[in-house]
C-alpha cells in the first residue's frame, strides 16, 4: 500500500513522508488521503482526496492477492479461538468491498472473525478511527463488554479508538 501511495504522490511531484504516513494511516481512506494532501501540500486545485484514492485503489485492485499473512497472524488467531474460545472481531476503516477484494483469496481470514465492521457501515455514519463506534459496534455484535477485549491494532488511530472504547 505504501509503494501504491509513493507512486501516486510522485505524479504529483510530491514525496510519502513518515509525517504523511503518522498523518494518514488507519483512517478511512478518504481521510487519510486528505490527511496526505495537507502533510505533503497538495492543494484541491491540483488535484483531490477522492481522486487520489481512486488512482490508488486502480492500482491496489491487482496487487491484493500478493499479499502475504503476517508471519504468525493466521496461527495466532485460530489458536486463539480454538484453545481459548475467544471470540474475535475485525473494526476496520477499510469500506467493506475493499475488505472483500484484499481477502477474496485468503479463505483462512475469511472464516475466523465472528464480527466484522468496516468503515463505510452506515451506521457509523462515517466516523473513522480515532473515534471509537467501530470498536464498539463488534463488541455489541458479539455481545462483549469493550473493557474484555483486547485489541491489536496497527495504527495510532486505532489505539486511540480502541482506549476510547473502553
Amino acid at each position: 500500500i505504501i509503494n501504491v501511495a509513493r507512486t501516486v504522490l510522485q505524479q504529483h511531484g510530491k514525496q510519502l513522508t513518515e509525517e504523511a504516513l503518522k498523518a494518514s494511516i488507519g483512517k478511512p481512506p478518504l481521510e487519510a488521503w486528505q490527511s496526505t494532501m495537507d502533510v505533503v501540500g497538495l492543494t484541491s486545485e491540483q488535484t483531490t482526496a477522492a481522486e487520489l484514492y481512486r488512482r490508488s485503489e486502480d492500482k491496489l485492485e491487482g496487487l491484493w492477492h500478493e499479499a502475504n499473512y503476517l508471519p504468525g497472524a493466521v496461527r495466532l488467531i485460530h489458536h486463539l479461538r480454538a484453545h481459548a474460545g475467544l471470540k474475535i472481531g475485525l473494526a476496520t476503516s477499510t469500506p467493506r468491498a475493499v475488505l472483500a477484494k484484499k481477502t477474496r483469496n485468503k479463505p483462512l481470514l475469511q472464516q475466523c472473525f465472528d464480527a466484522v465492521v468496516c468503515g463505510d457501515d452506515e451506521d457509523l455514519h462515517g466516523k473513522g478511527k480515532p473515534d471509537p463506534a467501530c470498536f464498539l459496534k463488534v463488541c455489541r455484535q458479539m455481545e462483549v463488554d469493550p473493557a474484555a477485549c483486547v485489541v491489536i491494532e496497527d495504527a495510532p488511530s486505532g489505539l486511540i479508538a480502541a482506549v476510547h472504547a473502553g
